[in-house]
């Protein structure tokens, strides 16, 4: 007799497989039996697949280090680079370039360059792209970067104190004349004279770090925990101080005991400009100007044409005349032109006439640059002040 326990049916495989024989195995013929089909529940929405980890930001140094991307480097003038970046990778990336990554000249006589704001790359698998990105010079008496300069990567600087400026600057949010002046009194121990290296304007004729743009970049300084009496800028205080306009540079500079600071108590020079002097001769103490002309032209005899002491824009050429008494040939003189406080141009030459008769100053900037304001001009032998006047610009 065929003993069965546990008879069991699967669907779609034979009842012989699943007859348990007790007592004594016997010859028996299976049966075959037909499978059973389950119907099948189809579902509505797709069942997405799983997502790949996105990877977060990686240092454009790690990531050329490990061949997942080629960069290649090029100068694009003082204050930018152009940085090529080619994936090598099947994943996508986010090359992050942090404030005070440092590029290295290949050319030992151009400018070495230092990243001032962190930027984040996204690049797809294999894709070729080109950005520009914001940098600083990091060598004051070095050529300025052109396309032709190529570059290699630094994580940082090799100067400390230029990384912890740059994570100063990073966040600082000021204008980059500011940031650069700063770079070059971290990297160059530059002084305010030095800085006068940065000009800018019609036909580059003007420098850009005036006296307020270089006490808001030792302020940086100082607020990047650097020792800024130890910089050269610092025995400058005293000068920049008589010209600074911007009330929390005055109290700035107070809380530090200089003194004088926005106080212009009496007409000087900048320093700048007296160490840009060609003449050595002494120049007579009692030489006599008169008052100063103003006018928007001059006449064959160098007489003024529309004399006055307010113009209405637009303002082409103007010029200031005067005559003196008991000048001294080839000594220094020089004409200071300022919108408030604004030092907007200057000259200054030796006399080259007599040693009494007329002269003039004039400027003849892009009309744009003739903003409405009080303008006063400053005349100066040697370092000594002789006569101002001053005229309106109105729109």
């Amino acid at each position: 007799m065929i003993c069965r326990k546990m008879l069991q049916l699967v669907v779609g495989v034979p009842l012989f497989m699943y007859l348990i024989v007790g007592c004594s195995a016997i010859t028996t013929t299976s049966v075959p039996v037909e499978p059973t089909t389950i119907p099948r529940i189809e579902s509505s929405t797709p069942i997405p697949p799983k997502p790949t980890p996105e990877a977060g930001p990686q240092h454009i140094v790690d990531l050329v280090e490990q061949v997942l991307i080629t960069v290649g480097v090029r100068g694009a003038g003082i204050d930018t680079l152009t940085i090529q970046i080619q994936s090598n990778t099947d994943d996508p990336l986010k090359i992050e370039i942090p404030s005070g990554t440092y590029f290295v000249a290949d050319i030992a006589s151009s400018q070495n360059m230092v990243i001032r704001y962190s930027v984040t790359l996204p690049i797809k698998p294999h894709e070729a792209l080109e950005k520009k990105v914001d940098a600083a010079c990091a060598n004051l008496h070095r050529d300025q970067p052109g396309e032709k300069d190529t570059f290699s990567i630094r994580r940082a600087p090799e100067q400390p104190e230029l990384s912890k400026l740059m994570t100063e600057l990073d966040s600082a949010g000021v204008d980059f004349n500011i940031e650069q002046a700063a770079v070059w009194i971290v990297t160059d121990d530059a002084t305010y004279v030095d800085l006068g290296i940065l000009v800018g304007g019609i036909g580059f004729s003007s420098r850009t770090i005036n006296e307020n743009v270089a006490v808001r970049a030792m302020l940086l300084v100082e607020q990047a925990g650097i020792d800024l009496p130890r910089r050269a800028i610092w025995k400058d205080r005293e000068l920049l101080a008589t010209h600074v306009t911007e009330p929390d540079l005055i109290t700035w500079l107070g809380d530090r005991g200089v003194t004088g600071a926005g106080t212009l108590a009496a007409p000087a020079i900048p320093i700048s400009i007296i160490k840009s002097f060609e003449s050595k001769t002494t120049p007579n103490p009692g030489a006599v100007f008169s008052p100063l002309t103003f006018t928007d032209g001059l006449d064959e005899n160098f007489r003024p044409l529309n004399p006055g002491k307010v113009f209405q824009k637009p303002v082409g050429h103007l010029y200031v005349l005067f005559s003196c008494d008991g000048m001294t040939a080839g000594s220094q003189w020089t004409a200071l032109w300022y919108r408030g406080r604004e030092l907007v141009h200057y000259e200054t030459k030796p006399w080259d006439g007599g040693s009494g008769g007329y002269g003039y100053t004039d400027w003849n900037p892009s009309p744009e640059l003739w903003i409405a304001g009080t303008y006063v001009v400053q005349i100066f032998i040697g370092e000594q002040f002789q006569i101002d006047g001053e005229f309106l610009i109105e729109d």
